[in-house]
């Protein structure tokens, strides 16, 4: 299964994105990071690159912290 993974930069800098990129991997799944520089290329439309993105996984994990 192939999962999007979205963080806050707080997230990431917790290393929450980090250990549920890992999780997902443990359990077989293929985590698409946000922050993997092939995600999201320079001049691309945010909104219309998250579009394909969803078109294209089958599931997304958010990942916020407080």
């Amino acid at each position: 299964m192939k999962v999007f993974i979205g963080s806050s930069a707080e997230a990431k800098e917790l290393g929450i994105l980090d250990d549920v990129a890992s999780w997902l991997e443990d359990l077989g799944h293929n985590p698409m990071r946000w922050d993997d520089p092939s995600v999201f290329v320079g001049g691309m439309n945010i909104f219309d690159r998250l579009v394909q993105i969803a078109q294209s996984v089958d599931a997304a994990v958010p990942c916020l912290s407080g």
